[in-house]
């Protein structure tokens, strides 16, 4: 049966089961996941679904909500680029909630690697990225890579679910969905967006620096001085502060344009965004104005999409999409830094990783921060 937890309040997570609705919709047609057969609903009548869920809805049963980042094509003037058979998003919604604190038996979950990008295809891409950006195409990429490894031993989703919620150093945005064969499994600590207090705020993360051995404090330094994580972070900062702009009508504010942000051994820096909360909001317009997320497309987002597509050579789905839970008044949305996608049968585990492109990069320093955001999820599972 189908699940899905999230880290909660208080080192409790929230246990969502019993699901009353579940499918998966394409471009042209949905997919029950509890009945098995298709239904002639194309994206058009989900947006208006979506159209119909207000901010103030307060919905008893918990909603959640995966949204494939390819479906982030049919936003941004790319929907050329969607095929009629990639997902664009999972629908949940549950009826049994409780809050679990799992105990687990396992002390790791040893990964075992099937492939992983190479320097030569990396340098090649990353050619072709600064090429574009000296041509004016776009002021900064997100390149991404898959990375595919393998489990000797079959692990259930009990299995799973219990060790990953054991781990002392989980993010703000972990969760996991069980749909049948396959997991979602996520340890994002990114915000595309959260409601509170009357405000919803987002928190794009850009700038990375492997956590060394001197003090903390002065890596942290370090990082905000570097010139070329700086132009990263003011630049996605720039892109979702007029992403809130077109949904608020230029109400946006920017509380914090730089703060530090530690987790397992990475460094990272971001900004915080707000803007004022119309109830009249529905959770379409404000998806259709942020997603998919500018920290893990680029800038400008069209342009920066269209490009990313020629070169990555791999559908991202999941990995870098977004995550919302909806229930009450509680009003979140993640997006999918940091998350495998796995197929339980075959025991193949799918973690994506990358990082953002400027003028100021280089080809080796990004090559290694994207192998350490890689290295740093199989450090959780170890």
């Amino acid at each position: 049966m189908l699940f899905s937890t999230f880290r909660w309040k208080n080192k409790s997570n929230l246990h969502l089961s019993n699901p009353v609705r579940a499918f998966i919709q394409y471009r042209h047609r949905r997919h029950d996941l509890i009945t098995g057969f298709d239904q002639g609903v194309d994206a058009d009548a989900f947006f208006k679904e979506l159209q119909s869920l207000k901010v103030d809805a307060h919905p008893k049963n918990p909603i959640v909500i995966h949204l494939m980042y390819e479906m982030g094509f049919l936003f941004t003037e790319s929907g050329h680029l969607l095929k009629d058979d990639e997902p664009l998003a999972i629908v949940i919604e549950y009826q049994k909630i409780g809050f679990v604190r799992p105990k687990s038996k396992l002390k790791k979950i040893p990964l075992k690697t099937l492939e992983r990008p190479g320097w030569t295809e990396y340098k090649e891409a990353f050619k072709y990225l600064e090429e574009a950006l000296l041509n004016g195409s776009a002021y900064q990429y997100n390149l991404t890579y898959p990375f595919d490894f393998y489990t000797e031993d079959f692990f259930s989703p009990e299995d799973i679910h219990d060790f990953f919620f054991t781990r002392s150093k989980l993010s703000s945005f972990a969760h996991m969905t069980y749909l049948g064969e396959e997991v979602i499994l996520s340890n994002s600590p990114e915000c595309l967006f959260t409601i509170q207090k009357g405000h919803l705020y987002s928190m794009p993360i850009k700038g990375t620096k492997k956590k060394g051995k001197g003090k903390l404090s002065s890596q942290i330094k370090d990082l905000f001085s570097d010139p070329k994580e700086q132009s990263e972070l003011i630049m996605i900062a720039d892109l979702v502060r007029n992403d809130l702009n077109k949904l608020s009508g230029g109400e946006c504010q920017v509380p914090r344009i730089k703060k530090a942000l530690v987790l397992n051994d990475l460094i990272h820096q971001y900004s915080l965004l707000k803007t004022p909360v119309q109830k009249e909001w529905s959770l379409y317009q404000i998806i259709s104005c942020l997603f998919p997320g500018g920290s893990i497309t680029g800038a400008p987002k069209i342009s920066a999409i269209r490009t990313l597509d020629r070169v990555e050579r791999f559908r991202r789905n999941t990995y870098c999409g977004s995550t919302i839970l909806f229930w009450k008044n509680h009003l979140d949305c993640s997006i999918n830094i940091r998350t495998a996608k796995i197929n339980l049968l075959e025991r193949n585990w799918t973690y994506g990783a990358g990082g953002g492109i400027t003028l100021q990069s280089q080809a080796h320093s990004e090559f290694r921060e994207m192998e350490s955001k890689a290295e740093s999820f199989l450090t959780l599972l170890s």
